[in-house]
């Protein structure tokens, strides 16, 4: 989730870490090196954050100009690619 996620308090970002203790649960947690705040009750389950981050993106939606401009982009780049294989191609013959 390294990007997606950051923590109210301080706008830093959630880091995963394993604790490998007898619940072997692993969480995220801010990733401030800084005494801007107490972690005391920051920390977050992997699985719960991941599920709470799951049902946010599922209420994205794209209109469809932006997947319209997507796939020609898209397509735009391939058929770039593409020209450049060949020429390659045909330079090395």
């Amino acid at each position: 989730m390294r990007g997606f996620v950051f923590y109210d308090i301080c706008g830093h970002r959630y880091i995963a870490e394993k604790h490998r203790t007898n619940k072997k649960v692993d969480y995220y947690h801010c990733s401030a090196k800084t005494k801007k705040h107490s972690n005391r009750g920051q920390n977050i389950e992997v699985k719960e954050l991941e599920e709470q981050i799951e049902e946010k993106f599922k209420a994205i939606q794209f209109s469809k100009q932006f997947i319209d401009l997507v796939i020609q982009k898209v397509k735009k780049f391939y058929q770039e690619r593409k020209g450049e294989k060949i020429l390659k191609k045909d330079l090395i013959e």
